[in-house]
């Protein structure tokens, strides 16, 4: 027991120290680092097991990485601040998987001022039959006659809109929308999914992708990061990005806008898979990874932030609400 928690800590240490000194550069580096907090798990039983045990060299190995374990991953779960202002904006940003997924009864349930759609079907039926039930809820609408399309649905007036075409595939999305008299940029996106088919893997029967390079979504979040610097609007930046948190790339986003999630919201928040929609994974495992983002810019602030339920996808919805700052709501 002793040589396997030596063993354990030592990986987990160089990992650590790989991370700091590589960070998601090479692609297995970048694989691992979507994981983080999985490799902590293992000290909820190495520490209390090291002190009773007495295992004078693991204990206070165990007893630090528990502290870096604490000070990342502990503040996901306290108590989030209280919102300085009402909310003025209810956001919902939803990867629909290319299905007919049946959401009009939960939009008009939500009562959302925006939403945001990606992976909307390739064919004109299902936007129509949206729109014959939510017209009048949603009678504005912004879309992208692709399967990797976005969308978005508003209930004012969606002006300047615009496809950033320099940012792959499924370019984003954006529109302007005014909110108490002031314009607000609206970035719908989908950036690429790092999970490849340049290999193939039989997993139970399943013919998986295995191929992982997240270059092409890291060149996205540059490029999106380096047109948000040039808004001169306050902005919202919704969908999937195909990122976890735990990823040092979250950092490239990180840097001019804050995620909603992370400012007001409470634990882990993932986003992907809903167990349900893949027989490989057992039913009872919550959503592994947060995928789906809302992400805000400077004259407004996160006032609400929680994932919405299973619908049909394999994603969850993610509902954020939020307020323009107390300096723009004066003017």
């Amino acid at each position: 027991m002793r040589a396997l928690g030596f063993l354990y800590l030592t990986l987990l240490s160089i990992y650590l120290v790989l991370r700091i000194l590589l960070g998601d550069g090479p692609k297995l580096m970048s694989l691992a680092n979507t994981f983080a907090p999985v490799y902590f798990l293992p000290l909820l039983a190495l520490l209390p097991l090291s002190l009773l045990r007495r295992y004078q060299t693991l204990l206070p190995w165990s007893l630090g990485l528990t502290l870096i374990a604490g000070g990342w991953f502990g503040p996901y779960f306290l108590p989030q601040r209280a919102p300085k202002s009402a909310a003025d904006l209810r956001v919902v940003s939803y990867n629909i998987r290319g299905e007919y997924v049946d959401i009009a009864d939960y939009l008009r349930e939500l009562e959302a001022d925006v939403v945001f759609l990606q992976e909307t079907p390739d064919d004109p039926w299902y936007l129509q039959n949206l729109s014959a039930k939510l017209g009048d809820l949603y009678p504005f609408v912004e879309t992208q006659p692709s399967y990797w399309g976005n969308t978005i649905l508003a209930r004012y007036p969606l002006t300047g809109m615009e496809f950033l075409t320099n940012m792959g595939v499924a370019a984003p999305l954006r529109a302007e929308i005014s909110v108490r008299g002031q314009q607000v940029a609206l970035y719908g996106v989908h950036l690429t999914n790092p999970l490849n088919s340049s290999s193939r893997l039989d997993l139970f029967g399943y013919n998986v992708r295995a191929g992982y390079n997240d270059k092409p979504r890291n060149r996205q979040l540059s490029r999106l990061r380096e047109r948000l610097k040039t808004e001169t609007l306050p902005f919202i930046v919704a969908g999937d990005f195909n990122l976890s948190q735990h990823a040092v790339s979250y950092g490239i986003l990180d840097s001019v806008a804050k995620d909603s999630f992370r400012e007001v919201g409470t634990g882990w928040g993932n986003t992907w898979p809903d167990a349900e929609r893949f027989e490989i994974i057992p039913d009872f495992l919550p959503p592994l990874l947060r995928l789906d983002y809302v992400w805000y810019g400077e004259g407004l602030e996160a006032v609400s932030a929680t994932r919405g339920p299973a619908l049909g996808s394999d994603h969850y919805p993610v509902v954020v609400e939020l307020a323009l700052s107390r300096e723009m709501a004066i003017r």
